[in-house]
């Protein structure tokens, strides 16, 4: 373990994309180069994370209808108080 949690879960991942190199026949120190070349660019932090899948539709309002629209003073007759059919 390290000093904070988010080296413990890059490092793992920068190993492996070592080891990955490593076993395309690039040499290790050529890929932490490469590796500190990219991240060092001012263009990498303006790089676009992928999108999040978006999630379902919202639904469309219902359509303003008798049933939906609040009654007007006119015909109040078919509110009930609480309890009665």
């Amino acid at each position: 373990m390290s000093e904070t949690p988010l080296h413990d879960f890059l490092l793992p991942r920068l190993l492996q994309l070592l080891q990955d190199a490593q076993a395309a026949g690039f040499g290790r120190e050529p890929a932490v180069a490469v590796i500190t070349d990219i991240m060092t660019q001012p263009s990498f932090d303006d790089v676009p994370l992928p999108a999040e899948p978006a999630g379902p539709a919202p639904m469309p309002p219902p359509p303003i209808t008798e049933e939906y629209a609040a009654p007007s003073l006119g015909s109040v007759e078919w509110i009930k108080p609480y309890g009665q059919a």
